[in-house]
């Protein structure tokens, strides 16, 4: 990469203008301009990236599975942005995946206006000379799972695939570990100014931002205006984009037309989540989808003011209540499905599977982008997978999704943000909405 630094100072960044007012997920119109681009614009390609200022994520900090990375993925980008650094997107890795890039389920391109200045960690980066002659190798680490496990081998920092470093260049340097001791309904903007603040994070050409992905990236918090830029430039990658296009012109299935469902139980905890996570006015709504079924969703539909009645359904379910899949299967429901009718999140099942058009295919994109081009959107609250379907379609024209039922005032009442799963970190506490216990009194982010 051969772009000069940027010479804008990173606190110019910092300012964000006041959020425009949207309307909640159960009250939305299909279509409308969902974020003031005035408040946090978007930098055009042209924008100068620098080659001497780099971010990259720590070992614990992008674990988890395809939802939790994306949303710790969000934070990296606007840290760099606030920061002023190159992100290194490294592999993705856990139990099922030993490397996963995102360049395989979005577009990369489409991102850039978000911040022009990252690529993945198997891209040459960094190779003009060390500030300090230390000529140091990254050390490589890996973690071997527990003995109750598959006992596979997870990269951990480095995967076979990264670019390798020449002795004494920048990206040979050992990074500085940045770390970001609780990031639990903390400001995005006010980590990124913390770590400007700080002359031994600030100063370093190459930090590492650490932290599990529970206390970490992953659980700070976007404005509207963030979320909005963001999940308004999320796109499929190529690959995604074509297997769907041609899946829906196989089906029939017309943009704005069909109903999506996203099934979730999370593996037997959906039910107990909500009454930890939620008060008692919202938890028996939340609830309500873990146990999801087709009459349920008919219930839905009709409440938002449409009707089943030749309108196709696309379901994309994590497999673990049959009979509830079956529910749909009699009604004629359509699944991607490419011969994997195992359990997607547990056990054998896997993620990866062949494509109509012979394509290597990372099937939860598949599925997220499917639902997102749908008229309505039947979620769960409790699912990350649901919340990010539901923010790519509120970013992309307030294209309603229903995550509760039937929808609590609350959420009429609130902005769809506000209403979005992380509430329960980042909103103010009250008895309308989140528990004590995952509450943090910032006010609303």
């Amino acid at each position: 990469m051969s772009r000069g630094r940027r010479r804008s100072a990173p606190a110019a960044l910092l300012t964000l203008m006041s959020a425009t007012a949207f309307t909640c997920a159960g009250a939305a119109s299909d279509t409308g301009p969902m974020v003031d681009a005035s408040a946090l614009l978007p930098l055009p390609a042209s924008h100068e990236c620098p080659t001497d200022r780099y971010l990259t994520l720590g070992p614990r900090t992008y674990t988890g599975g395809f939802n939790n990375m994306l949303m710790t993925f969000q934070a990296a980008l606007l840290l760099a942005r606030y920061t002023n650094r190159t992100f290194v997107v490294p592999a993705a890795r856990n139990d099922r995946y030993k490397e996963f890039r995102f360049s395989w389920a979005v577009d990369y391109e489409a991102l850039k206006p978000v911040w022009p200045c990252f690529f993945d960690s198997d891209t040459p980066w960094g190779e003009g000379p060390a500030p300090e002659a230390k000529g140091e190798e990254v050390t490589r680490t890996v973690l071997t799972t527990s003995p109750g496990s598959r006992g596979r081998r997870v990269p951990t920092s480095q995967v076979a695939s990264d670019f390798h470093p020449k002795r004494g260049s920048l990206a040979a340097l050992p990074p500085h570990r940045a770390s970001l001791k609780n990031g639990v309904g903390k400001k995005i903007k006010d980590v990124a100014r913390e770590f400007n603040e700080d002359p031994d994070v600030h100063n370093k050409p190459v930090i590492m931002v650490g932290g599990s992905a529970w206390g970490g990236l992953m659980t700070t918090c976007m404005n509207p205006n963030e979320n909005g830029l963001f999940y308004a430039h999320v796109e499929p990658s190529p690959v995604i984009a074509a297997e769907i296009a041609h899946f829906k012109k196989l089906k029939g299935l017309v943009d704005g037309e069909y109903v999506g469902v996203h099934l979730r139980y999370l593996e037997g905890k959906c039910p107990g989540r909500a009454k930890m996570f939620y008060m008692p006015a919202v938890e028996k709504q939340i609830a309500a989808m873990c146990h999801n079924v087709y009459s349920h969703t008919a219930k839905v539909v009709a409440g938002a003011g449409l009707s089943m009645a030749g309108r196709q359904l696309y379901l994309a379910s994590d497999r673990q209540r049959p009979m509830a899949d079956k529910s749909f299967e009699q009604q004629g429901s359509i699944s991607y499905d490419r011969g994997n009718k195992k359990d997607k999140y547990f056990g054998d099942g896997t993620h990866f599977v062949t494509g109509h058009l012979g394509g290597k295919v990372f099937e939860p994109a598949f599925d997220m982008f499917a639902l997102v081009g749908a008229k309505l959107f039947v979620g769960n609250m409790l699912s990350t997978f649901s919340t990010n379907v539901a923010n790519i379609r509120f970013g992309h024209g307030g294209r309603r999704s229903v995550l509760a039922w039937p929808e609590p005032e609350v959420m009429k009442e609130r902005t769809f943000w506000e209403c979005e799963r992380a509430t329960f970190w980042c909103g103010t506490v009250t008895k309308e909405w989140s528990s004590v216990r995952h509450s943090k009194a910032h006010g609303n982010c």
